[in-house]
């Protein structure tokens, strides 16, 4: 099994601020999953992307590099993008692997 984490330095929203870091997202969310005790050779990165069309795009490029065709994805975001996430996922990814199953949270 493999974690594919997706985030470049998109701007991210809490709360109406904007939070800016100097790290992608994907190098912060890398480590705390493994502080957590995820093995290292079970995290695939993204860290280009800007913008939710880009995370699955790049995704898909990170997953055909290694040789992942995934049998099932979940999708982890915050509520407020959950339908644009899923909108772009079911539009993007049917295209790499056409019968994944599909889990939003």
């Amino acid at each position: 099994s493999k974690i594919l984490i997706s985030g470049g330095f998109g701007t991210r929203q809490r709360e109406g601020e904007s939070l800016v870091s100097e790290h992608p997202e994907a190098a912060v969310y890398r480590e705390i999953l493994l502080k957590n005790g995820v093995p290292e050779e079970a995290i695939l990165t993204e860290d280009k992307s800007s913008h939710t069309g880009e995370n699955i795009m790049f995704s898909i490029e990170v997953l055909k590099d290694r040789g992942v065709r995934p049998q099932s994805v979940i999708l982890m975001t915050s509520p407020f993008l959950s339908l644009r996430v899923r909108a772009n996922f079911d539009k993007e990814f049917v295209c790499y692997v056409p019968d994944v199953r599909t889990y939003t949270y």
